[in-house]
C-alpha cells in the first residue's frame, strides 16, 4: 500500500451524526486533552478527528453512525486549519510541543501511540472567526456523507 498523500488521498470522519457539529474555536486547545478524550466521549474541543483510513472512521462511528469523508485541499480552501498526522507526532514527544504541551509524559506518549494507531489528523478552527452557524455550513461543504455503518 502507498503512503498516504495529502494533495491526493482522502481523510474520513465517524460519527453519531449525519450532519456534523462544528468544533468550538473557544475550548481548551490541549491536543493531549483531545486525543485522549479526557473530558469523554464528544467533549467540546477547537478540533474534529479524521482518519486515513475508512475502516476506522466506521469503528468510531458504531453503533448506527456516519462516515464523512474529505480532502486536504478542500479543507485549506475553507480556511480551515489542519494539522496532519506526522505534524501531530512531531509535536507529541516529551512533555509535548506548543498545543501539545502536557504535565504528563506518559500521557503524551499514549497520544502519540492513539494518533499512529489511528493515524489520526485534526482539523484545527482555533483561529477561526466564523459564527456557529456558518462554520456548520462550511463542514457540510467540506464534508461528504459516505454512508451509515
Amino acid at each position: 500500500m502507498s503512503p498516504w498523500k495529502e494533495q491526493d488521498d482522502p481523510l474520513f470522519r465517524g460519527d453519531s451524526v449525519a450532519i456534523i457539529e462544528p468544533p468550538q474555536p473557544w475550548a481548551d486547545p490541549s491536543l493531549v486533552r483531545h486525543i485522549l478524550q479526557l473530558d469523554g466521549p464528544g467533549q467540546e474541543a477547537p478540533y474534529l478527528s479524521t482518519t486515513e483510513s475508512e475502516q476506522t472512521a466506521r469503528q468510531f462511528a458504531l453503533p448506527a453512525g456516519f462516515v464523512h469523508g474529505t480532502v486536504v485541499p478542500l479543507v485549506r480552501t475553507a480556511r480551515i486549519g489542519y494539522r496532519g498526522r506526522l505534524e501531530l507526532l512531531q509535536l507529541l514527544v516529551g512533555t509535548g510541543k506548543g498545543k501539545a504541551h502536557w504535565h504528563s509524559p506518559a500521557e503524551v506518549k499514549r497520544a502519540a501511540q492513539l494518533v499512529e494507531q489511528h493515524a489520526e489528523h485534526l482539523l484545527d478552527v482555533t483561529l477561526c472567526e466564523e459564527a456557529p452557524q456558518a462554520l456548520r455550513q462550511t463542514l457540510q461543504q467540506v464534508f461528504t456523507l459516505r454512508g451509515r455503518v
